[in-house]
């Protein structure tokens, strides 16, 4: 007897049976495949042996993230946090007594917080103004080979220095360069 049912609409598992056919089950939302078959097996994040999810179709934008992380120069600043304990400071002081043994604790504790996270800061400003990048690296000893081209007259020489810089150049590097990890390679033939 044929019944005039409408027959639903959806994906279908296709997952291979023990008799060689496809799986005709219909496949669980926002998966490919029906329970039987691993629909019900977690994903992402949730599963078992998720690493790190770089390579994961369901990273979203988590990487985009850290990408953004990374260039953020004001991501180490302590400039929030001593702003807060200013604040702090100040709300301390509205209402200050220094006959208060517990008033004066407080505030000297917030004064030795700011002064740590002052030295702090500086150390990190002072770092970071004296580091180079890796592009000004780069940079430099290009300008250096230029200079030594256009006033040494003999090839011999010429290369002699160059191979001489990439020698030097290329023992332990602490930071990857955008030339593989090889300031050397920055240098012209």
């Amino acid at each position: 007897m044929k019944t005039n049912k409408p027959k639903k609409k959806g994906l279908r598992c296709g997952s291979k049976t023990r008799a060689g056919g496809k799986c005709q089950r219909f496949a669980l939302r926002d998966k490919k495949r029906c329970r039987l078959h691993g629909g019900l097996a977690k994903t992402g994040p949730d599963a078992n042996a998720f690493k790190h999810g770089r390579y994961s179709r369901f990273k979203g934008d988590f990487f985009q993230k850290v990408q953004e992380a990374r260039e953020d120069p004001d991501l180490l600043s302590l400039k929030d946090e001593i702003h807060l304990i200013d604040a702090q400071m100040q709300a301390r002081l509205n209402d200050f007594n220094p006959l208060n043994a517990t008033h004066v604790d407080a505030l000297s504790l917030l004064i030795g917080q700011r002064l740590a996270l002052v030295q702090s800061e500086r150390k990190r400003q002072v770092e970071l103004a004296t580091q180079m990048t890796h592009e000004q690296a780069a940079t430099m000893v290009a300008i250096v080979v230029a200079a030594v081209k256009a006033n040494i007259d003999d090839p011999n020489t010429i290369q002699s220095i160059i191979t001489d810089l990439r020698r030097q150049l290329s023992g332990p590097v602490d930071r990857p360069t955008g030339n593989g990890g090889n300031p050397a390679k920055a240098i012209p033939a």
